[in-house]
């Protein structure tokens, strides 16, 4: 049971974060999810202002687009998909959002 308390308070801890760095207020739903989906299909549409964005990934060394993102427009990329996007993006959103 203590452990449960810990990992809700972490949890709760992290979205509070998240809530103070973009100035919109979050649920925890929107930031861990326990059955893979989430309240919001995009962290764009979460953020005040956002027009869209595409990764560092997207580009090569000398800054041209990658062919893979080539047919995304910004903020297409970020749409969470269950059986493509996984663990490796939502931690990417977290990392972006408190740096």
């Amino acid at each position: 049971m203590a452990k449960q308390l810990r990992s809700y308070h972490l949890a709760e801890t992290v979205a509070q974060a998240l809530e103070k760095r973009i100035g919109v207020a979050l649920s925890t739903r929107e930031v861990f999810t326990t059955d893979g989906a989430y309240p919001t299909a995009c962290v764009c549409e979460l953020t005040p202002g956002c027009t869209g964005c595409f990764p560092s990934e997207a580009f090569d060394e000398d800054g041209n687009m990658r062919p893979e993102y080539r047919d995304l427009r910004p903020g297409d990329w970020c749409r969470y998909r269950p059986s493509s996007l996984g663990s490796f993006w939502r931690a990417y959103y977290i990392r972006k959002l408190l740096t």
